[in-house]
C-alpha cells in the first residue's frame, strides 16, 4: 500500500511537520470556473485488500483533509487502486467531517473503470500543473497509477497543499487556520535561500503562489512560508515568512518586509514559539 506522494522533504522538514501538528494534502481541483470542487488523496493498495486503507492516515489526518475540503466547499475524496489480475479497478471513498467529534465519516463508496474515472477527473480538474517537477518528482510520478493514467488520456494531477493548520475558532470549532507553502533548496544556506529573489531573475513560479494567496485570502487565512536547505550545516534549520501577496513584477510581498532567510529557527521550538506569536500579534516578529 503506498500513498502518491511526489514531495522530497528533509528529514528536519518532516520533524516541524509532525511536531507542529502540520497536515498536507496532496490533491486539491479546480473546474474552469475557478471553483474548487475535490480534495484528493490517492493509494495504490498493491497486495492490500482495498479496505485496508484505514491505516494510511491517522483519524485527524482523515478529518483534517476533510475540513479543508468543506471549508472551500469541495469534497474529500480518497482515490485507491487496486490490480486484479489484469485488471485495474479504481475505488472511490468520501468523506464529510464530523465537528461534534472530530471525525471525517465515510458517507458514499463508489467503484469505477479506468475510463470512466478520467472523464470523472476531467469533470472536477480543469487547470494544468504549474510547479514543475524535479527529476526525483519525475521518478516518483513514474511510479503513480493515476498519474499516468492521466497523462496517457491528456490530463494531470492536481496542485497540492503542502501543510495546513487546525486550530478551534470562536465558536470552539477545529477549523483551518493557516496554508502552509514549504520550498527547499539545495544549493543555498538558509540564512540566504528567499524563494523571492527567482522571480527577479525570472524564475518565480506566479501561478502556483497567486493560486496560494487566493486561496489564503478566501479563507481570510495567513499563508506561511517555510523554506528548508539540504545543505551540510542548514539541514536542521528552516526559515519562516508570512506572505501578503503576488505579482509578477515584484514577486512576493512578505509581512513586515520580513524574508524567510531574515528569520531562521533551528529547533520545532522555536516554530511552535512563531507560530502562536503570529497568531496572536498579527506581526511576523523575526
Amino acid at each position: 500500500m503506498i500513498r502518491r506522494d511526489v514531495e522530497s522533504p528533509t528529514a528536519f522538514a518532516i520533524k516541524v511537520k509532525n511536531e507542529c501538528n502540520i497536515y498536507d494534502l496532496q490533491g486539491l481541483c479546480q473546474n474552469r470556473a475557478n471553483d474548487y470542487t475535490i480534495a484528493v488523496e490517492a493509494i495504490d493498495m498493491g497486495n492490500d485488500p482495498v479496505e485496508a486503507y484505514v491505516e494510511m492516515f491517522t483519524e485527524d489526518e482523515l478529518y483534517a483533509k476533510a475540513k479543508l475540503a468543506e471549508r472551500v466547499h469541495a469534497v474529500f475524496v480518497l482515490l485507491l487502486h487496486k490490480s486484479i489480475g489484469q485488471k485495474d479497478e479504481i475505488f472511490l471513498k468520501f468523506f464529510k467531517p464530523d465537528d461534534n467529534s472530530s471525525v471525517a465519516n465515510c458517507i458514499e463508496s463508489k467503484k469505477l473503470s479506468s475510463e470512466y474515472f478520467v472523464n470523472w477527473w476531467k469533470a472536477r480538474q480543469c487547470r494544468t500543473q504549474q510547479k514543475s517537477y524535479r527529476e526525483e518528482m519525475q521518478r516518483k510520478i513514474a511510479a503513480s497509477y493515476f498519474d499516468q493514467l492521466l497523462e496517457l488520456h491528456g490530463s494531470s494531477w492536481s496542485g497540492n497543499i503542502d501543510g495546513f493548520l487546525l486550530d478551534k475558532n470562536q465558536e470552539g470549532k477545529e477549523d483551518v487556520s493557516a496554508i502552509i507553502e514549504c520550498r527547499f533548496s539545495s544549493n543555498e544556506d538558509i540564512e540566504r535561500y528567499d524563494p523571492n529573489r527567482f522571480f527577479k531573475s525570472g524564475g518565480g513560479d506566479y501561478m502556483t503562489w497567486s493560486s496560494l494567496v487566493k486561496l489564503s485570502k478566501r479563507l481570510d487565512i495567513p499563508l506561511y512560508l517555510f523554506t528548508y536547505s539540504r545543505k551540510i550545516g542548514c539541514r536542521e534549520k528552516v526559515g519562516l515568512a508570512v506572505v501578503e501577496s503576488v505579482t509578477k513584477e515584484n514577486g512576493l510581498v512578505y509581512r513586515d518586509g520580513i524574508s524567510p532567510c531574515q528569520n531562521v529557527k533551528e529547533s520545532t521550538d522555536e516554530v511552535k514559539k512563531w507560530l502562536k506569536q503570529v497568531k496572536h500579534s498579527g506581526a511576523t516578529l523575526s
